[in-house]
């Protein structure tokens, strides 16, 4: 009995050892695969904090580069490390577009960004007018605040149809002396607005966008085409990467919506109530009707060769719209003095810059800079050349972190990160 007894014992305890082993070892293996699983995560988040930090590195480094690399290019590394970082740069209408790829391991991020130029508040100009060896002439309630790059002749107060100058100052602000030509912007702006008008299309069928009511496509995707060799009517919505292109027309009514896209045709209208943030690249007219919001960054761009002998004008921004951003005409001919290339009727604002190789009448205001060739103003059956009549230009009211026209040799920053 006791021998039987002895036995029992001997084989309990061993099944407890077997049974407190096994606990044990259970309790091991659990400890080492959450120590391996949390070295594993922490190497992961450490990998994407790397890749995160090497892409901001990768922007930092392209904002302090004045010439805008084309295609792909490697960025130097900040220290030593496995890290790759490397960069892709393109034209999106008038603004530069950069996307900044990092690769650490086996993770990797990226981020896109348009660019743009970010002058300081104490170099900002409120005014840069061409000297063609006559003065500025100033005309009612006109206002100029900031600091002006004027014709050697410089200001004067004028009078229109009996309307003296009423302002305490001609100028509120310092004036040094413009030069014969306006300030160089980066020559990869024209190459893509002028490659955009006449040879930009659809390279495959993969290109072309399916078209739906709700039409959206990431910047992280190939761009896709609305594309027609006939006239074209926008009614639906179009966000992020999509170009919409006609040979002819493009009308863009109130119950569209567009942002960020790209919008080409000789011949671009904005119909009354539009809202929204696009660009609309021209090479004949754009007309902007009444009551129209343009949203930061939006652009309007004409670009044309030749004088075609229309009075009509080229960019027409109608009462009561606002444009955030960019109003630009680019001209390689010879301009006249009885034609009008931009004008801004009353109670229009621009918040940015307008960049005007033409005559430009501004019966609005301009939040921002104006670089003109000349200032006209049709008034009362007679065409005033330099005059400024009823205008407002201030550069001081422009907030400091607007980014815009690319202008060389002019630092850059962030106008937008897309998606």
């Amino acid at each position: 009995m006791n021998n039987f007894l002895k036995k029992k014992l001997s084989s309990g305890a061993l099944q407890f050892a077997i049974y407190t082993a096994g606990i044990v070892a259970l309790l091991l293996f659990g400890l080492i695969l959450y120590l391996h699983t949390f070295s594993f995560f922490g190497q992961q988040i450490n990998n994407s904090n790397t890749t995160i930090k090497a892409t901001d590195y990768g922007f930092s480094f392209i904002l302090n580069e004045n010439e805008i690399q084309k295609d792909t290019f490697a960025i130097p590394l900040y220290e030593n490390t496995t890290t790759e970082i490397k960069g892709m740069n393109e034209t999106w209408g008038l603004f530069q577009k950069t996307k900044i790829i990092s690769k650490s391991k086996q993770k990797s991020f990226q981020k896109i960004a348009l660019l743009g130029s970010n002058i300081s508040p104490t170099k900002r100009k409120a005014l840069y007018l061409k000297d063609l060896f006559k003065p500025l002439v100033v005309v009612g309630n006109t206002k100029i605040e900031g600091n002006a790059i004027l014709p050697e002749a410089g200001i004067r107060p004028g009078n229109i149809a009996g309307n003296s100058y009423y302002g305490n100052q001609l100028l509120y602000g310092s004036m040094d002396k413009s030069a014969e030509k306006l300030p160089d912007l980066n020559p990869l702006i024209h190459e893509n607005i002028a490659y955009l008008l006449k040879k930009g299309k659809p390279n495959s069928n993969e290109a072309y966008l399916d078209y739906t009511t709700q039409n959206k496509n990431s910047f992280f995707e190939n761009t896709k085409w609305m594309y027609s060799n006939s006239i074209l009517t926008v009614k639906e919505k179009f966000i992020g990467n999509i170009i919409i292109k006609s040979d002819t027309l493009i009308t863009i009514t109130a119950s569209s919506y567009l942002k960020d896209v790209i919008v080409i045709a000789p011949h671009v209208i904005i119909e009354d109530d539009v809202s929204g943030n696009f660009q609309v690249i021209a090479s004949s007219r754009i007309h902007i009707g009444k009551n129209v919001t343009l949203d930061y960054p939006s652009a309007l761009v004409l670009k044309k060769d030749k004088i075609e002998g229309v009075k009509e004008n080229n960019i027409t921004i109608e009462e009561n719209s606002t444009v955030k951003g960019l109003v630009c005409y680019f001209t390689k001919a010879l301009v006249s003095n009885f034609t009008t290339e931009i004008i801004c009727n009353e109670n229009t604002t621009i918040l940015g810059e307008v960049y005007c190789e033409g005559n430009f009448e501004l019966k609005g205001s301009v939040i921002g800079t104006v670089f003109a060739h000349q200032f006209i103003s049709n008034t009362a059956g007679t065409i005033f050349i330099n005059h400024l009549y009823n205008a407002s230009i201030n550069s001081e009211k422009l907030p400091n972190f607007y980014s815009g026209l690319l202008i060389d040799n002019e630092p850059k920053s962030i106008m937008k990160w897309l998606y």
